[in-house]
């Protein structure tokens, strides 16, 4: 499915990620797992971090999986690995973009 909405056969729009919770609430006893949860029970391994990384490594320190998971676990964000690194390094760019510009 793609987009934020549907229209189903009644005729109503139902959100997509209304019918995204309700399968993963049936998988999952009735309730939706944070991140957190998810992480606490697996143990990274070196090919699920493949994502881009940025060669600028003062936007997040030196560890960026420590930073990572530090957000995650102070529910500061629900993005994967990879979508949170590019996040935070365009949310860096723009920022210097910024003060070039000021």
């Amino acid at each position: 499915m793609f987009g934020r909405s549907l229209i189903n056969s009644a005729g109503r729009v139902v959100p997509i990620r209304w019918i995204g919770e309700q399968h993963v609430r049936e998988d999952c006893q009735g309730r939706i797992p944070s991140l957190a949860d998810w992480l606490g029970r697996i143990q990274p391994e070196p090919w699920m971090a493949n994502g881009r990384i940025d060669n600028d490594p003062t936007q997040i320190g030196s560890d960026p999986r420590a930073a990572w998971v530090q957000a995650v676990a102070g529910h500061q964000t629900i993005l994967g690995f990879e979508d949170w690194l590019l996040k935070v390094s365009v949310e860096h760019v723009q920022h210097r973009q910024n003060r070039a510009a000021a």
